[in-house]
Formats: C-alpha cells, structure tokens, sequence
C-alpha cells in the first residue's frame, strides 16, 4: 500500500486484520498520508513482518500508528520514518515480539509518543521524540533495547518504565523533560565502560556534579572520556545518575550521543563542532530548512562592515551572509513552535582548529569535541591577559551569562570573546 491518501474515515486509515485463520503478512505501507481518522492511522491486528515507513499520521483520534494482538503475537515488524504527531499515542505497539522502531518523528501527541504493552524483544532506536505527555511508556514490558533516541522537552516523563523489567537504555538524549525517567521494575540504565549510559540535561555541568576530568573504568586516570567522573575521585563528579532508589545510570555521558544540538524557538547563539565540506549557509542549515527566518555572525575582521545578515524574507542580493564554517559562531532565530533538532553537518575533527582574535569583541565558534574548563579550552592563550571577558548565551532560558573560571565550553555552543589584542586561539581537539 503506496502513495495513498486517507482522511477522515470513521475508524482506520489503512486497517489489515487476521480474519480467521487468513493471515495479512509481509505487507509494506509506505508514502502515506493518514490525517484525522476516527480511531488510528494504520491499524494492524496479528498481522507480522510488515514494514511501515515514510508515513505521515496526524490528528488521530486513538493511534497514528497501532500494531496490536489477542491471541496471537505480531512478530518481526519493521516502523522506520514516519512521522506520527497530535494523537493519543503516536506509535502503540501490544502484544508484539522483535518489532523494530527506528527513526521516526513523534511529538505533541497527549499521551504518548511510543507507547510498548507487552511487548518484548523489540528495539527502539533513533527516533525523535518531543512534546508529548510521556515520551516512551513501556507498560508490562520486558528485554526491550532503547537506545540512541532523543527524548525532548515531554510534559511529564522522557521514558516511564512501569511494571516492566530487563530492559536495557543506554546513548539516550534526556533533554529539558520534566521528569527525565522513571522506574518502579528492574531494569538497566548503561552499557558497560566505555560504552556508557545516556546524556542528562540535568547532569552535565560543574554545579550539577559533572565534571570529566579523569577516564576508565574506575575513573581514576587523568583524562577526559565522555563520561561523567565517579564521585570517589577527591574533587571529580558525582556519578552515578540517580533515576530512584533502586534505578540509576552508571555511566551518564557528559554531552549529548550523536551529531545534533537543541535549538529553541527565538534566538539561539551556537557553532558546529565538524568541519564543513560544504559551506553555503542553506546547505549548511538543510536539516533545519524552514524552521529559521534570520541569522546573523559579527566578523571582527571587517571593521567597516562587521555585522553580516541573512534574512529569509529579504532578496538573496541584499543578504551577505553567505557562508557557515566550524570557526564562527552564529546567531539563529528559530520560527518553529517548541523548537528543533539540528544535525551537524561535516565531518569529525581530527586536529586542532585555529581561530584568529581580533581587538575588541569576536563571535566565535568552538570546534572541539570536548567539553573543557575555561583555562583548558583556552590551550594557547591566557585569559586576564590576552583575553578578558567571554559569554555564551543560555536559549532556553534566553538569558546571557558571563563566563567564570569554572564554567565549560560546550561542543556546539557560539562565544562572544572579547580579546585585549590581536592573537590565534588554538582550539583543543
């Protein structure tokens, strides 16, 4: 089923059901709009390895997308990019085995954006999902994978894990819910060292208890990993992430898994940590195509024309700024209500970057991989003496703040550097 159009039907968008002993098998729903339908978009009874992806499903009643059994359990079904919004649940898969869900878009709906009843043996992966009631509610659910997700600004919990147990999350993105996680079973919060846990937005600064300044098993050797520093170490973090009072993360990670930042409707001041192969401004920003309107860089170098603009709403020849690389930092206004996800384009850093400092105030990148204090992630130069003031700017909050000697530069993150004279900042990798 291919390309098709559903609309406002009474009960199902597409509906494939068992009908006695008849089976609906191996079938695959691709490219299809399912809006406003009485109960769910796609609706599969007992039905098996079937492959849904690239549909569209929003304003559903029920589900946008449901996989549900009695008596017989679905097995080996593949969700890969959809796009499921403004539904009860945005993905609610019952009774199932071996299911993979992948990639896919699940915001704004008011229950759930996954939501697993007995379901086992299933892997959730790479999908995104913001601004629903719960972000994944796994109900009397057991050996289930669910990792490498982005789990964004839910009302009530990122992931709720209720009578559920020998489950497995790790390289999870936990980011501005307002419960991160929840947990009344038995279940597994990290992989072992150096795999490590997931990202906590609530635990990955020096006045929350994160800090990576030794790696290891033991976090005992000097030296960053990416992993938050064990609370034994004198002066280290306090891991590990406390979910409750059986439930935690061993190895909570200092920054985010995978190549992406939050940006918040308004402005967002950020660079990219990746070098461009490809600098024109649009196709630097493709990921995040119609979701900004203007942005703007303060080029040092140009003392008769520093501010430079772009601005969606002007003809391209009045707009001179053209180009994105991973030394600037830039200011973004987002239009998209609750914000979006931008993937880093590029490729990794293999070497030290080089930014030049001009007298007076630099917007700047920071193209390293790494979080590090202000004297470590300044390397080369000094601050007092050839730099003396820097600021970062919190969107979220949209507040600036001062930058002080125990406050770290964050990958993806853009700086205001004031520098006292002309000099080159040696970027540490």
């Amino acid at each position: 089923m291919v390309n098709n159009t559903c609309v406002g039907n009474g009960y199902f968008g597409i509906e494939l059901e068992r009908l006695g002993v008849t089976e609906t098998n191996y079938n695959i729903l691709k490219n299809n709009t399912l809006n406003s339908n009485g109960y769910d978009g796609i609706y599969l009874e007992e039905s098996s390895g079937n492959t849904i992806n690239n549909n569209t499903c929003n304003s559903n009643n029920r589900n946008g997308i449901a996989i549900w059994a009695s008596s017989y359990i679905s097995i080996n079904n593949v969700l890969d990019n959809n796009i499921c919004l403004d539904s009860e649940n945005g993905i609610y898969i019952s009774k199932a085995e071996n299911s993979i869900i992948s990639n896919n878009d699940c915001f704004s709906n008011y229950e759930n954006g996954i939501y697993l009843e007995d379901a086992t043996h299933s892997t959730i992966e790479q999908n995104v999902i913001s601004n629903n009631y719960r972000g994944i509610l796994s109900d009397s659910s057991e050996n289930n994978t669910i990792r490498d997700n982005i789990l964004w600004s839910n009302i009530l919990f990122g992931i709720s894990q209720e009578f559920s147990s020998n489950n497995t999350m790790y390289h999870n993105n936990f980011i501005d819910n307002t419960i991160q996680a929840y947990d009344d079973g038995m279940n597994i919060w990290n992989m072992s060292y150096p795999t490590g846990g997931n990202y906590w937005s609530d635990f990955n600064e020096p006045d929350e208890g994160a800090y990576d300044d030794y790696l290891g098993v033991y976090q005992n050797v000097i030296g960053g990993d990416g992993i938050v520093d064990n609370g034994t170490i004198g002066g280290g973090g306090q891991n590990p992430y406390i979910i409750d009072g059986d439930s935690q993360d061993n190895y909570p990670l200092i920054n985010p898994f995978g190549n992406f930042t939050v940006l918040y409707e308004g402005w967002n001041l950020v660079s990219i940590p990746f070098v461009q192969t490809e600098t024109e401004l649009m196709t630097v920003l493709i990921s995040i195509s119609g979701s900004y309107d203007a942005v703007q860089w303060y080029n040092a170098s140009d003392p008769s024309d520093q501010w430079k603009h772009y601005n969606s709403a002007k003809p391209a020849h009045l707009n001179d700024l053209n180009d994105i690389d991973h030394t600037m930092g830039f200011m973004i206004h987002i239009t998209e209500p609750g914000g979006v996800i931008f993937d880093f384009p590029g490729s990794p850093l293999t070497q030290n970057q080089t930014i030049a400092l001009y007298p007076g105030w630099n917007m700047v990148g920071y193209p390293s991989q790494k979080s590090l204090n202000r004297s470590n992630g300044l390397n080369n130069i000094t601050f007092g003496i050839e730099v003396d003031a820097i600021w970062f700017f919190d969107a979220d909050l949209q507040q600036w703040y001062e930058m002080g000697e125990n406050d770290y530069f964050e990958p993806g993150r853009g700086y205001w550097i004031h520098a006292t004279t002309q000099c080159e900042w040696e970027v540490p990798l």
